[in-house]
């Protein structure tokens, strides 16, 4: 087959399977539900309740902005494996706006700040010079309205550059531009540059601004890579879902998979590496301002059950998917790579929460940093909303785009024609 053989489209928009309807509808049910839920546990212990709201916020969060710097890293380097998760990347970082509609109860709520952060009373702390002088310098940059204001301000850009590149995608649809496309690539270089200084800021904000005086010169890169690695497995988890379906099935092929199962395995090298990178930097030093950060995650002498939430991680989230992400056949089947990624994901989950839990300005011990049955709801509730308009957004749109010429391999023979790339 030649190249002015094949056909770039048009790909319809397809109906969504009964599956993925009826899953959309019980998310916005369950949505409704846990939030409602979670408000009785806002009523009954707001300590509880902020620290959970805070670690859904983060995850759901997390996965909206990596979805977008995936969209925008496709755009820039090209290949098959950015045109066949792309719709689903665009439909992931289109609830950034919803995701700053989140943010603002975070913010706004009484006394919030004041349970999640240690610079929002810093009166509490002026027994310790050590650590009133730390929040004495952190005055200036950590007071609410600064706090509420630059979040909101990254947000909007994140937005900004979310609704250009959804926009140039769907126009690209109905006319091949190669001018369009060039000024997309273009446009999406300073996006990721931006996501990497919007992310530093957003992490200090949000994780290292929760402890009193530890600090963490990797912390931004550290969550750029957790964000990436939570929207590659979701991203990952839909292509493998709607092979089976039309358009996908058309124009996926195993090597697509192989080069979605590759990005799983340098983002698992890498949030390994950076993770111990922290570690063996932090504990050389062994200074009592530092290693808190560890030990209240029962690394230290006085170990927690903490300690084993760290083992799960180094085996689930390290050694179980790289190995499993070296054998070439797993990766280019959908089957066994749907799995994968589902183990990554629900391990996301579990690394975000043992960042979340154990930090604040309330522990009292070594043993703190407690679940609560508010971490489930939380999640599931803001999980559920995000979902709907998540799916509701895959609806509109063909899931593969139109005139990806810019991808040639996209369009040769898909792996459902000839290739068997499902288990």
């Amino acid at each position: 087959m030649t190249m002015s053989d094949q056909s770039t489209g048009p790909f319809p928009i397809e109906p969504m399977p009964p599956a993925v309807n009826k899953l959309r509808t019980l998310s916005l049910q369950a949505g409704l539900v846990f939030l409602i839920l979670s408000c009785i546990g806002l009523a009954t212990n707001s300590d509880h309740f902020y620290r959970s709201y805070l670690f859904a916020f983060l995850f759901w969060a997390g996965l909206t902005m990596g979805s977008l710097t995936w969209v925008m890293i496709s755009h820039m380097t090209g290949g098959g494996w950015g045109v066949v998760n792309r719709r689903f990347g665009e439909a992931a970082f289109m609830n950034l706006p919803l995701m700053l509609l989140f943010l603002l109860p975070l913010c706004l709520m009484p006394h919030s700040l004041v349970s999640l952060f240690p610079w929002a009373h810093p009166l509490d702390f002026a027994a310790d010079p050590k650590v009133a002088a730390v929040l004495k310098n952190r005055a200036t940059w950590y007071t609410p309205t600064m706090f509420l204001g630059r979040n909101v301000i990254c947000f909007l850009i994140l937005i900004g550059f979310a609704l250009v590149m959804r926009s140039g995608s769907l126009e690209l649809d109905h006319s091949d531009n190669p001018v369009l496309r060039r000024r997309l690539r273009l446009f999406a270089a300073p996006g990721v540059l931006l996501y990497f200084i919007i992310i530093t800021s957003y992490a200090m904000d949000f994780i290292l601004s929760r402890e009193t005086n530890w600090f963490s010169t990797i912390i931004g890169f550290l969550t750029a890579i957790q964000q990436g690695a939570t929207a590659m497995a979701v991203m990952v988890l839909a292509v493998c879902y709607f092979a089976r379906y039309k358009p996908l099935k058309d124009v996926l092929q195993p090597q697509h998979l192989n080069d979605l199962g590759n990005l799983l395995l340098t983002l698992t090298i890498l949030w390994t590496y950076m993770n111990v990178a922290q570690l063996l930097v932090i504990w050389q030093g062994n200074t009592i301002e530092d290693i808190g950060y560890y030990t209240y995650r029962g690394l230290g002498i006085h170990g927690s059950w903490w300690g084993y939430v760290a083992i799960l991680l180094l085996i689930g989230h390290f050694f179980t998917p790289f190995l499993l992400l070296l054998m070439k056949n797993l990766k280019r089947k959908t089957g066994t790579l749907a799995r994968i990624a589902g183990l990554i994901l629900f391990m996301r989950v579990i690394d975000c929460l043992w960042v979340v839990a154990p930090s604040g300005p309330h522990r009292t011990r070594f043993s703190d940093g407690r679940i609560y049955w508010t971490d489930l709801t939380a999640w599931i509730g803001m999980g559920g909303i995000w979902t709907f308009f998540y799916l509701s957004r895959l609806a509109r749109s063909p899931l593969v785009p139109n005139n990806a010429t810019d991808q040639p391999e996209i369009l040769t023979d898909g792996a459902f024609e000839g290739h068997a790339a499902h288990a």
